[in-house]
């Protein structure tokens, strides 16, 4: 705990499989499938479960993150 009382901002933010999915706007099942192609990272809690860093899934996002292509005949030319 901090001075002030409050828990140390620092602690890692972990959702359980439904509401990682809920975060990323996906089905439950998805992000299962995901999880076991090593796409998304989980941490294991015992045998059965898992568990997401919220940050983890921030980062999933940001790398997923596509730019939609110019339309043929608009690319610019590059300007020296």
């Amino acid at each position: 705990m901090r001075e002030n009382g409050n828990v140390d901002s620092d602690r890692e933010t972990l959702l359980d499989e439904r509401a990682a999915a809920r975060f990323l706007g996906i089905c439950p099942r998805k992000l299962w499938g995901l999880a076991n192609k090593g796409v998304v990272p989980f941490i294991r809690i015992g045998v059965k479960s898992k568990r997401y860093s919220q940050k983890d899934l921030e980062d999933f996002i940001a790398a997923s993150r596509q730019r939609s292509p110019e339309p043929a005949g608009t690319q610019q030319d590059d300007v020296v």
